[in-house]
């Protein structure tokens, strides 16, 4: 393996554009070893990608892309265009030496901004939909209403304890009770290389708050032609993250 390509791949396991559970050891200490100076380098450039994950053209880019597909949700899934919400998600946050990024979001969109304020959630890989969408690359569907009937309001110790693992999808208490008031249903697409599953981009998330689906109504985000808009649209935007300009 050439100098350049070790470089390259330790590059994209910082940012957790490759399964940053694979052991890097094999990678990192090649290129210490033959090229000190070079895996500085490209540590440092990696990280100053995780403190400014796009550019401002990128990101304008991006946008456009998640409002076509925010309309093309809310006319395939019959839902009030203003209730839905758009995200694009990056991995970014790396500490020194912690190969464990977070996802960051780098574009939001939705038409009625108080319909459903950004979650403070820590989104490490397997969390939630959206990462698991990241951890299992495939996309992730998750329906709260019926959850949010099963366990209401402000939960107690033992509540908490009580409640399946799976159910409770890698959250915190604060993040699940956050979530589960806030959320109808969330839909999360892997943007991944069109070549190669394994070069992962980001995540697109696609969310209804409580009120945009009424609780005897069937799920919107789970239809068949939501979810192909969804995957189309994630695809576009995984072109413009694989040319981003760093």
């Amino acid at each position: 393996m050439t100098l350049a390509t070790l470089a390259s791949t330790l590059a994209l396991a910082v940012r957790g554009q490759i399964n940053p559970q694979l052991s890097l050891w094999w990678v990192f200490l090649p290129l210490v070893v033959a090229a000190p100076g070079q895996a500085v380098d490209t540590i440092v450039r990696a990280m100053h990608t995780h403190r400014a994950p796009l550019r401002e053209d990128d990101r304008r880019d991006i946008q456009q892309l998640a409002t076509q597909a925010l309309q093309d949700v809310a006319r395939y899934g019959n839902i009030d265009i203003t209730k839905v919400g758009v995200c694009v998600w990056v991995p970014g946050t790396v500490k020194p030496f912690l190969w464990k990024p977070r996802l960051l979001r780098v574009v939001r969109f939705r038409l009625d901004t108080a319909a459903a304020k950004p979650s403070d959630v820590d989104w490490v890989m397997g969390k939630g939909t959206i990462g698991e969408a990241w951890r299992s690359r495939r996309l992730q569907h998750k329906d709260w209403r019926a959850i949010a009937n099963r366990h209401p309001g402000r939960l107690t110790d033992e509540q908490w304890t009580q409640i399946p693992t799976e159910t409770k999808s890698g959250f915190t208490q604060e993040e699940f009770e956050e979530v589960r008031d806030k959320y109808a249903e969330v839909l999360a697409v892997p943007i991944v290389d069109s070549h190669s599953a394994n070069v992962f981009y980001g995540v697109l998330s696609i969310d209804l708050p409580m009120d945009a689906v009424p609780a005897d109504q069937t799920s919107r985000l789970e239809l068949r032609a939501v979810q192909t808009k969804a995957k189309a649209a994630a695809d576009t935007v995984a072109l413009t993250l694989k040319h981003r300009r760093v």
